[in-house]
């Protein structure tokens, strides 16, 4: 292989590699955008309905807090790929997430969005 034609294919692969990692990384936020016009549009009209973004052992959290119209007001506490980590609160009145009290081992960050 002559030395410029493994260079410039050295180079389409790389710059493929990184277009696919762009992709991917995307893909994340774009599940969390998704989730979080989800969850707006069946919690609009909800007071106190809102999501809060935490960080939660070593990681960034979101907590989609349901409003007054559910009877259950559960809170459900996903990571930026969408992945449910635990659910708080509702009937059983659940505190620990990860086998650690939620409310003493989190900080919250920011209130993206409240009804």
């Amino acid at each position: 292989m002559k030395p410029i034609l493994f260079f410039k294919s050295s180079i389409v692969i790389i710059c493929l590699t990184y277009l696919s990692l762009l992709l991917l990384s995307s893909c994340s936020d774009n599940c969390l955008e998704d989730t979080i016009d989800r969850f707006k549009s069946e919690q609009s009209g909800c007071a106190n309905a809102k999501i809060i973004k935490f960080s939660f052992q070593d990681q960034e959290v979101y907590a989609f807090v349901e409003g007054i119209c559910f009877s259950d007001a559960s809170t459900q506490i996903t990571n930026g790929d969408c992945d449910l980590i635990c659910t708080l609160g509702g009937i059983g009145g659940f505190t620990e997430c990860n086998s650690v009290n939620f409310a003493q081992n989190s900080e919250q960050l920011e209130i993206i969005w409240e009804e």
